[in-house]
């Protein structure tokens, strides 16, 4: 095959005939172009040719030649025949042309294309390969017609699918979908190469031609509006289909590159009737539906392998087309059509839009027909309903609203593009005939969301109309309705004061709407279906299989789950906060008293089950708990809780039921009350109301299921409220109205039982009643007289609390509250008692799984000694104990979790010699438990257990390793565990060792040491673990274990234990030093055992390649080099730190990478400043290629932590030294990665806080220029996911520089002030289009899931300007010794209030700009007050402040100083304003 320098030199003569006689002499398309190449000297190889050997080429053709060949492709290419399609579908046809293009000049090559009509056959090529398939899949029958996209087709041949036979030979679609999706690739990148070399042309960037002449070229790809609209049309969907195949991932920047139809649609011909020159109308018909396939197409989860932002580019185009042809024009017309003066503002209707979203509009109204025939809706829609929100969303950020007045003059327009998408999607703001479909409802509640994101506020009528004839609650009349609870939960987030009576409605509407929504709402809440956790219980709609994506299943799919608790938390409650912010929060209780009083349940059957209704559930009352006091003033809460307390005693006797809505609502009153005041105002009505709930539980009748449990749980809130004020000092009272309760209470606990048949209470009014038990005796155990009162309802009440009592859920409940608050109450019981208590608990919490059960007995054991009571931390221990002896397998799981948790110094010595012998004999009989069992040992033996088997036998620690050998449980964490266990008891002894008893037992442990140091080719890795812990215990007493002997068996086992090699070099490295470096031979001795292992394992290139040991064993390897010094024959200190390099960049072993960066720091601690210098310059130097970005920043950060904090003598080395702390500045202002930044932030802190001598004024000075930098847009890009994280260390960073480094500012606070300004307006959410100050790590990846600082980060910087305006004595004062009348204090404060103004100023400016979250705003101002505590020091600057204001912000000033009066009382200080 020829190449680029084999070009025929001698062509035969003549060549014209033979050209001319290529389409008599062969008949297939691509032989002719292979002899047409060749006549005209292209090699073999032409269409692979690139570069200078395609240029070098194309110069060596002789211009006539090239001129025939393109007239004669071009001929071929716009035929209209059958020849023609084949040709336009030959990517070698368009190779050719491209060819032909780069050859000719512009005066040749352009008026042949053009007389082609060079757009028509793109046209044509992009329409026959790339738009009759790119239409709707629907289910049609085999042999059926191809599809259109046109409307008249689509429902055409609606058949039901068939099955393909098994065994079918015929090729699948799926592979021939495949194979075509290849091809087309191919070919639509020679379409585009050819158009770029058109274009190339045209600006002149092929060759230098004239500007004339390249105009001549651009007349190629001009055009009437209407063909470079279809052309982009089809262009459009040639990358959406080629992307949908997932062909073209490695050819991203080919496909997706969407400038070059651009290009052709901006060149476009505008009709002259086309007044606002965007063609809005040939755009809406032809490129709107394309537009937004594409970008749904972009916007679906990544799985290819491809990142989101490769598709950003393209995004952005699509999005401002869409903007500059569809939304904009439509936005200049509705602000410049004519209204009446009646017309209100939610009357407005933006015309041009509408009718721009006709073809969209069409599309969906298809979905609606396809559905209502009973035809499962295809996958080709959901993008099209996913469309609508993003159209709303792009009308938002495309809307220039930059301030307040601004943002009021784009609601109007706002508010019409929603109605109009509602229009579109099918939710108009009218009557429905027929209910919408899921898929619309979806599309509008993600419009609301969008618009709750962007804090666009809009028409509260609007949202009302959406509500009432979209909610699925009135409307469609006369059919099925499908109540639309994520719906009436986005209009709930966006504005639940909708729900709110507005005092200037109409008494009566046309359409029959309510004046009370809420009222309307809440009784279909009360009506909503929650028996299953899915309140819809419509028929769910069906997806076509032929496309799975997620915009398919979030539109098309299964109804969104809505559950009781989602009705509740994302309707109910955020109704309740509008009504206390509303102060109408009466209005809310009166509401809900009517609901409870109109669902009051009636009788159930014995077998039913009881269901909790949903204006009785917790997380309604403890919402109402959050703005209760808040909300109501005192004379109002006294009213409402006389009223019910009244009602309730009222109706007890009459009409029980109708007094259970007063219990609901006292009960939730008797929670949210905190305040002394007013339980002191209410202690009348709570009387009354303990006499009424008296009677309730008294009665010995058939019972009342929820009037019993409310009337419990009540009771114990209102012992709680009145036990100080009332019952404390009164023992009387106490035995009058509390005792008999609580033996009522005790009474009920047991009510499952057979003796009593009419008192057979449910779960819940058990729990009830021993949770009253609880409440009662722990006050009463604190009075005198009462301890054999609360001994027997305690015991008789912790009887029930079993399987068989309570349900599993209701016994979880009461057992972590009893283990978590009450546990103190079994001091009240005897030695017996207790334990007999504490047995059942731990019999009942075993019963229970390891999720469940484990933190219970956790919870159960730290209160039992955090309480401090000897009898029952002995007790508990005791039962501990036995159940140890017992056979159950969950009560041993029990026991052990507990024991792991007891505190060592709360035992008497013989509690812990009992506990150590019982799990000594445990480790023989069930050594499986090792781990556990050998944890609470070594916590044991914090403390000396003399007596203990494992302190008094000498054979017990060997006895341990031998059974944990046998029973193959050496692991490393067992093994260590044993070490340390061997390391304490060895630890207690020793110093005692001329004892009697320690005598025999170190005897007895000395010859098994000896016989173990003998046995190096059979020890296991236990005994090895008992040798380490040995050596570690007794290194001033060397002769129980010689140093020297235990290398030479490390020395063996290394070489022989070929499966427990990391176990041997893990021993070489917990060798002391200090024992190390007592003779130099052990030293020596140790590293040349180690060398000769390295060389037997790396025999060739001694450990210049990770792949050579295992990658689990590199840790271990890597700290015996760094420790033993094996590095220096191998390149040094720099080798080494290359191959910490490579480590920390094998994701296999990221999990020791801490232990590995100590190694490092640990090595350079002892070496001259010069190596530890060259070391951190090399780290900074360490090539990127295939690392992790922040792999080379820890190694510097380790490097820079074991430096000195000393000033150098030499002039080269301070200067080296001074010179590194702007290098990492530069690296960390282009850091990559939230990795990269956190290691680059450590290196910038380690030196504030530990090394000042390296931190001089310049130094300040890049730090504070680099904190200014990433916290401003110019910040590298790091994740939103950890803004939180991002802003707090930005905020640490800044804060030590003001605590440590303040005198090297000097007079350098203007570098400050910037800093301080960027990461107050973080704080701030930005509104609609003013997101660009903020840096990108603050980007929101999308609008319903916005990127937020939270109220810590708000502490975080009020702690920063604390530290500015508060400085301490250690960082103003600048000699310890001088003494002076000046207070530093004072001047500093003094000094940094010339720099607060500007500070000031900009918290008026961002206010109009943006907005703070109330936690953050809360957690703020107090670092507000600080700044205007010191900037009230001087009054002229603060008038030149204000003067220097505009008007808006002078108005936010005006509001920030009069809040700072009110606080701080200082009327005096206030400036005089200017009126």
């Amino acid at each position: 095959m020829a190449t680029a320098s084999q070009v025929t030199t001698s062509l035969p003569a003549p060549t014209r005939p033979r050209l001319q006689a290529i389409n008599q002499d062969y008949t297939d398309l691509n032989e002719q172009i292979h002899q047409a190449t060749h006549i005209i000297g292209l090699p073999d190889d032409w269409d692979t040719l690139t570069g200078h050997a395609r240029s070098n080429t194309a110069k060596r053709v002789v211009g006539a030649r090239a001129d025939w060949v393109l007239r004669w492709i071009l001929e071929k290419l716009k035929d209209t025949a059958d020849g023609g399609a084949q040709a336009r579908a030959s990517a070698k046809a368009w190779k050719l042309v491209d060819w032909m293009i780069e050859i000719l000049p512009v005066s040749r090559c352009a008026p042949l294309l053009r007389d082609a009509g060079f757009l028509t056959i793109l046209e044509k090529v992009l329409e026959e390969r790339y738009s009759a398939d790119a239409t709707i899949q629907l289910p049609v029958q085999q042999g059926s017609h191809p599809r259109d996209d046109s409307s008249e087709t689509v429902q055409e041949d609606l058949q039901p699918s068939r099955k393909r036979k098994r065994g079918s030979g015929a090729s699948t679609p799926s592979k021939r979908t495949a194979i075509e999706s290849a091809g087309s690739l191919a070919l639509f990148h020679a379409v585009t190469t050819t158009v770029r070399s058109i274009r190339d042309k045209g600006d002149g960037q092929g060759k230098s031609e004239g500007t004339i002449q390249s105009e001549h070229m651009k007349m190629v790809l001009r055009t009437e509006s209407a063909q470079a609209a279809r052309i982009l049309k089809h262009w459009l969907s040639a990358v959406e289909r080629i992307h949908s195949s997932r062909q073209g991932a490695s050819r991203l920047g080919d496909y997706l590159d969407l400038s070059l139809v651009v290009e052709i649609w901006e060149l476009r011909a505008i009709d002259g009737k086309d007044k606002s020159g965007a063609s809005v109308e040939q755009f809406s018909t032809e490129c709107l539906i394309p537009s937004l396939l594409l970008s749904q197409a972009l916007h679906q989860p990544i799985t290819d392998g491809s990142k989101q932002s490769d598709y950003s580019a393209t995004l952005s185009i699509l999005d401002r087309m869409i903007a500059k042809h569809i939304l904009m024009p439509s936005r200049t017309a509705f602000f410049n059509a004519s209204t009446d003066k009646g017309t209100k503002q939610h009357e407005r209707s933006a015309e041009l839009l509408s009718s721009s979203l006709e073809p969209l509009s069409a599309k969906l109204l298809q979905a609606a027909q396809i559905q209502d025939s009973g035809v499962e809706l295809p996958a080709y829609f959901a993008p099209l309903f996913a469309a609508a929100p993003h159209l709303l969303h792009l009308i938002i950020r495309s809307s220039p609203a930059r301030s307040p007045k601004a943002r009021t003059i784009e609601k109007p327009w706002i508010q019409a593009s929603l109605v109009t998408i509602a229009q579109c999607v099918g939710c108009s703001l009218a009557p429905p005939e027929f209910a919408a479909p899921r898929a619309s409802i979806a599309a509008i509640k993600e419009c609301i969301t969008i618009l709750a994101s962007h804090n666009v506020n809009i028409d509260t009528q609007v949202l009302r109309d959406l509500f009432w004839f979209h909610s699925g609650l009135k409307y469609p009349l006369n059919q099925k309705k499908c109540v639309n609870w994520p719906l009436i939960a986005a209009l709930v987030r966006t504005d639940a004061s909708i729900f709110l009576v507005d005092p200037k409605a109409a008494p009566s509407s046309p359409d029959g709407r309510p004046t009370d929504l809420a009222a309307f709402l809440f009784e279909h809440v009360s009506a909503a279906n929650v028996e299953s956790h899915n309140l819809n219980d419509d028929d769910r709609m069906d997806v076509d299989d032929g496309d799975h994506t997620a915009v398919a299943r979030a539109f098309l799919g299964p109804d969104e789950v809505f559950s009781k608790n989602d009705l509740i938390q994302n309707v109910v409650v955020p109704i309740i906060h509008a009504f206390s912010r509303n102060r109408q929060l009466l209005k809310f209780i009166e509401l809900w008293d009517d609901e409870l009083r109109r669902t009051v349940p009636a009788s159930r059957d014995a077998l039913t089950e009881m269901q909790t209704r949903i204006w009785e559930d917790r997380h309604l009352i403890l919402a109402l708990a959050e703005v209760f006091e808040q909300s109501l003033t005192l004379t109002q809460v006294t009213t409402l809780f006389q009223k019910h307390a009244e009602r309730l005693k009222q109706f007890t006797k009459k009409h029980p039921k109708k007094a259970l809505s007063s219990a609901v609502i006292i009960q939730a009153m008797l929670r949210s009350i905190t305040s002394d005041e007013i339980i002191e105002a209410l202690r009348p009505a709570m009387l009354t109301v303990w006499k009424v709930y008296e009677e309730w539980v008294q009665l010995d009748g058939p019972s009342q299921s929820p009037a019993l449990e409310m009337a419990w749980v009540s009771l114990c809130f209102l012992l709680r409220h009145l036990w100080p004020i009332y019952f404390h000092e009164s023992a009387v009272l106490q035995e009058e109205l509390i005792q008999p309760l609580l033996d009522r209470a005790s009474k009920d606990a047991n009510s499952a039982r057979k003796e009593e048949p009419n008192r057979r209470l449910p779960s819940s009014c058990r729990t009830a009643a021993v949770i009253f038990v609880f409440v009662a005796c722990d006050h009463l155990h604190t009075v005198p007289d009462t301890a054999e009162i609360v001994h027997k309802r305690l015991q008789k009440t912790l009887k029930a609390i079993g399987p068989s009592q309570i349900e599993p859920q209701e016994l979880f409940t009461t057992l972590e509250l009893f283990c978590t608050e009450y546990a103190q109450l079994l001091a009240a019981f005897d030695v017996d008692a207790t334990q007999k208590v504490l047995s059942r608990l731990l019999e009942t919490i075993s019963k229970f799984d390891v999720q469940l059960g484990g933190p219970l007995i956790e919870t159960l054991s730290a209160s039992v000694f955090k309480q401090g009571n000897a009898i029952v931390e002995a007790s508990f221990v005791s039962v501990l104990l036995n159940v140890l002896d017992q056979t159950d397998e969950n009560l041993h799981t029990s026991s052990i979790d507990a024991l792991l948790h007891i505190s060592p110094s709360s035992l008497s010595r013989e509690q812990r010699e009992a506990v150590l012998d019982k799990l000594l004999g445990l480790l023989k009989t069930a050594p499986t438990a090792a781990a556990p069992i050998l944890n609470i040992m070594v916590n044991l033996m914090q403390l000396p257990n003399a007596t203990a088997k494992i302190s008094a036998d000498g054979n017990a620690l060997f006895n341990i390793a031998n059974a944990l050998h046998e029973a193959k449980m050496e692991f490393l964490p067992v093994t260590q565990l044993l070490q340390d266990l061997v390391q304490m008891t060895l630890g207690h002894l020793t110093p005692n060792r001329d004892q009697a008893q320690n005598k025999v037992f170190f005897t007895q442990f000395g010859d098994q040491v000896a016989s173990a140091l003998k046995e190096s080719k059979t020890c296991s890795p236990a005994k090895l673990a008992v040798l380490g812990g040995t050596l570690l215990a007794t290194q001033e007493w060397g002769s129980l274990l010689p140093p020297k002997r235990y290398l030479e068996f490390l020395g063996n086992a290394i070489n022989k234990w070929s499966a427990s090699q990391k176990t041997v070099l893990g021993a070489y490295n917990q060798i002391p030093l200090s024992v190390l470096r007592k003779d130099d031979d052990l030293f020596d001795s140790a590293r040349k055992q180690l060398q000769q292992w390295i060389d037997v394992q790396c025999p060739t290139n001694p450990l210049m390649s990770t792949e050579m040991l295992p990658i689990d064993l590199w840790p271990t390897v890597f700290a015996a080099i760094a420790k033993y010094q094996l590095y220096q024959g191998l390149g040094g200190t720099i080798w080494l730190l290359e191959l910490a390099s490579k480590l920390l960049g094998n994701s296999s072993i990221q999990q020791n990478d801490s232990q590995l960066l100590q190694n490092i720091r640990e090595t350079f601690a002892p070496l001259k400043a010069s190596e530890k210098l060259s070391g951190a310059y090399y780290c900074i130097s360490i090539p990127k290629d295939g690392l992790p970005p922040q792999v080379a920043h820890q190694l510097l950060h380790s490097v820079v932590a074991s430096m000195d904090d000393s000033e150098e003598v030499e002039a080269d080395l301070k200067e080296k030294k001074m010179a590194l702390l702007p290098q990492i500045c530069s690296l960390l202002s282009e850091a990559r990665g939230d990795a990269a930044f956190n290691a680059l932030l450590d290196n910038l802190n380690t030196i504030l806080l530990h090394k000042p001598n390296m931190s001089a004024q310049h130094n300040i000075e890049c730090v504070l220029t680099t904190l200014l930098k990433l916290a401003t847009r110019s910040s590298p890009r790091l994740s939103p996911a950890h803004a939180p994280a991002i802003y707090g260390r930005l905020c640490e960073t800044a804060r030590l520089i003001l605590l440590l480094h303040r005198g090297r500012i000097g007079g350098r606070f203007h570098l400050l002030l910037p800093v301080l300004q960027s990461l107050l307006l973080c704080l701030f959410i930005p509104n609609p289009n003013r997101g660009a100050a903020l840096p990108p790590w603050l980007d929101s990846p999308s609008p319903a899931n916005p990127t937020r600082l939270t109220a810590t980060n708000a502490a975080q910087y009020t702690h920063l300007l604390s530290t500015l305006c508060s400085p301490t004595q250690s960082s103003v004062q600048r000699t310890r010794s001088a003494t002076t009348l000046n207070d530093p204090i004072k001047a500093a404060r003094e000094y940094a209030s010339q720099y607060v103004y500007p500070l000031l100023s900009s918290f008026c400016r961002f206010q109009l700009y943006g907005r703070l979250d109330a936690e953050v705003r809360e957690k703020l101002m107090p670092g507000i007050w600080e700044i205007l505590s010191i900037g009230q020091l001087n009054k002229e600057a603060i008038e030149a402040m204000f003067a220097g204001l505009g008007k808006s912000e002078r108005d936010v000033w005006r509001g920030v100083w009069g809040e700072w009066v009110r606080v701080h009382g200082r009327k005096e200080r206030k400036v005089k304003e200017e009126r």
